[in-house]
């Protein structure tokens, strides 16, 4: 398991979240950018 696995997986995991939090958003009048 090398560091840069693990940077992958974190941006990855960081940008889905990302997603995620933008879709519950949507309804709202929040822009996440």
């Amino acid at each position: 398991y090398g560091r840069f696995e693990a940077y992958g997986q974190s941006k990855l995991a960081a940008i889905l979240h990302a997603r995620e939090l933008a879709r519950r958003l949507q309804a709202s009048r929040l822009i996440v950018s």
